[in-house]
């Protein structure tokens, strides 16, 4: 898989936020996209995906209105997706049970805003099969 391969959807109310992650994944050469709420989301991370090629990482704001970003990584957790992608959550908290909190909740990796560029490269560099 090359990078233009990979492809990634931001999910975060904060405009600034999906537009500013966006821009970085696809100078990294990522195939990379924003929506705004975790409902617009959840047909994109199922089976249910309305695009013809599925996500292969999913940046996801844990505070958003209405849906958390927790409740949508137990729904697609949930749904057993054959191939799921990689999920993880962004937030501005970085203490161990808030990180605790979200590997249980579903995500497979937390992050804390602003995004450390070196462990988004290793964060890709997982979704990339060997």
């Amino acid at each position: 898989m090359t990078p233009t391969e990979i492809r990634a959807l931001v999910i975060d109310d904060n405009q600034d936020v999906r537009e500013s992650m966006v821009m970085v994944l696809e100078l990294m050469g990522c195939y990379a996209f924003a929506l705004s709420s975790a409902e617009e989301a959840l047909p994109f991370l199922t089976e249910e995906q309305p695009i013809d090629a599925p996500i292969h990482i999913a940046f996801v704001d844990v505070s958003l209105l209405g849906m958390s970003g927790y409740e949508l990584a137990r729904i697609v957790r949930s749904k057993h997706v054959p191939r799921k992608a990689m999920l993880i959550a962004m937030t501005g908290w970085g203490a161990e049970r808030d990180r605790e909190r979200a590997l249980s909740e579903g995500f497979d990796a937390h992050v804390v805003k602003p995004l450390d560029m070196t462990r988004l490269r290793s964060l890709l560099d997982a979704v990339r099969p060997r």
